[in-house]
């Protein structure tokens, strides 16, 4: 006798036959009217045994058995006879039954709570079984990922081999992965049109609806750098670790402006003003802006070698500038108009004047009033004596002697003057009855003068006057000698005379004239 046998699925059948009936077929066992593979799980249900022979066969020797219990494996056999051949083949097949669920002995998480028992982000739980019968195939892995709850659960079942699905166990846990709101709060409003100038106190609060706010940065005071969106960042953390930055933005500007003095014009002269001037003040400001400067100064005495003028500006932050200051000269005084004394004749002019007082230099013009012309610029400088040699006798011209200090400040003084010959009268070659009265361009340095008169080639008068004019007197003594005039020709020769009349000393020949006398 020879015996094999066949597992199909869990169920096992032994098929023995003998050697020479290899080709006979053992007796089919059915399970519950079914296929006696695998496993049977249906609670309260029985597995009844049945067999069925082959064709040309009786069946011999059978267990036709009903099975209640759970079992990993129960063997029930049955034989089928082969009467021709005188053989039989057996066949045995193995029931398993579990009806039993499987118990879930534990859950846990996959990891630790994030924060404070709290979990923030998805959790997967693994869960382990056991199963007295057809043992463990599969347990529940599940994830939680929401909603946010302080009381969350999370459930799951294990599965054994049989199919049957234990009772399912839950997993309590809080979880929390909404971020919380979180704010940041200045100490104060802005110091000046929407900017801080002083240092300023942030603060940082936060609320969350389901872990509670856990901490939030502690306060921070903003002292610079100057920026128009300075920012102070904090951040809220709520319970289970979740965290939300706050930031408050701040324009500060904690730097006074610079200010510049500048004047509407140059000086007038020589670094000096003779003439109101305006002093306006601009600012500079690289943070918020200038708000406002010290109103335009219009600066018109008094007079003074160091005048100062002084404003400041705000810029928008209310930060105010150091005061700037002009310093400058200012003199809108005119210099005392010089006192003129003038001599003139023989071809020359000369100007002399004192020194005026508040004068810095002089300046000399000239014009001819007959020629209706602009006086014309003769000569500047700081002497005080100034001689035309280039007018024309008998020509009037009108001569300003102008007085001009530092600042540029005038003052003057208009003399008319018409130069003559040193000697002007009588004119030379008179044909008179009367005596002549002489006249002549009085010499400034002159103490007294020498009036000589010839006739032809011999001397008939001297005499020493003081000043001009001189009149000849028609009869005079010179010489120890009566003298009178004569019909005849006559020079007169005109000295300047320094000293006294008895010891007098000359000087340059001042002129000459002559006339005719007729009797």
């Amino acid at each position: 006798m020879r015996a094999f046998a066949v597992t199909v699925a869990s169920a096992v059948i032994v098929l023995a036959w003998p050697a020479s009936a290899m080709a006979l077929d053992g007796p089919s066992p059915t399970c519950n009217q079914g296929s006696c593979v695998g496993w049977f799980s249906g609670a309260g249900v029985p597995v009844a045994v049945s067999w069925s022979a082959p064709a040309g066969a009786s069946l011999t020797d059978c267990h036709f058995e009903t099975i209640t219990a759970d079992t990993s494996g129960t063997n029930v056999s049955c034989g089928a006879y082969y009467a021709a051949q005188q053989q039989t083949v057996t066949v045995t097949v193995t029931v398993r039954r579990d009806t039993t669920p499987p118990q879930v002995t534990s859950v846990s998480p996959g990891r630790a709570p994030d924060s404070n028992g709290w979990y923030n982000h998805a959790v997967a739980s693994t869960l382990a079984g056991s199963d007295a019968t057809s043992g463990i195939a599969s347990c529940d892995a599940p994830t939680y990922s929401g909603p946010d709850s302080g009381s969350a659960t999370v459930a799951g079942v294990c599965r054994d081999a049989a199919g049957n699905t234990s009772a399912p166990v839950a997993f309590a846990l809080k979880y929390d992965a909404t971020a919380p709101a979180a704010g940041a709060s200045l100490a104060r409003g802005p110091d000046a049109n929407g900017w801080y100038s002083k240092p300023i106190a942030v603060s940082f609060a936060g609320s969350d609806a389901t872990s509670g706010i856990a901490s939030c940065s502690a306060p921070a005071t903003y002292t610079g750098p100057d920026a128009a969106a300075a920012s102070v960042v904090g951040n809220c953390t709520d319970a289970a670790g979740n965290r939300t930055s706050a930031a408050a933005s701040i324009p500060y500007d904690s730097t006074p402006p610079s200010v510049d003095a500048v004047p509407d014009r140059q000086p007038d002269a020589n670094g000096w003003y003779s003439k109101p001037l305006s002093i306006s003040f601009k600012g500079n400001d690289k943070g918020s802006g200038i708000a406002s400067c010290t109103p335009p100064i219009r600066y018109a005495k008094p007079d003074s070698a160091d005048a100062k003028t002084t404003g400041t500006c705000r810029d928008e932050a209310g930060n105010m500038s150091s005061p700037a200051t002009m310093s400058f000269k200012f003199d809108a005084t005119a210099p005392t108009a010089p006192a003129v004394k003038i001599v003139a004749g023989g071809g020359t002019v000369t100007l002399e004047w004192p020194s005026a007082a508040g004068a810095a230099s002089y300046e000399i013009l000239r014009e001819v009033p007959a020629k209706h012309g602009r006086a014309s610029l003769l000569w500047h400088g700081t002497g005080r004596r100034f001689v035309d040699h280039s007018v024309k006798n008998g020509t009037r011209y009108r001569y300003v002697v102008r007085a001009r200090d530092q600042a540029g400040n005038t003052a003057e003084k208009r003399v008319d003057v018409t130069p003559l010959l040193p000697v002007f009268a009588p004119a030379p070659g008179t044909v008179t009855k009367v005596a002549p009265l002489v006249r002549w361009v009085a010499d400034p340095k002159a103490q007294f003068y020498n009036v000589q008169v010839y006739r032809g080639r011999t001397k008939v008068l001297s005499r020493w006057p003081t000043t001009g004019p001189f009149r000849i007197p028609r009869a005079w003594s010179f010489g120890g000698r009566r003298m009178k005039l004569e019909p005849g020709t006559y020079r007169i020769f005109i000295w300047p005379a320094f000293g006294s009349t008895k010891h007098p000393r000359y000087g340059k020949l001042l002129g000459q004239t002559s006339f005719v006398w007729k009797a």
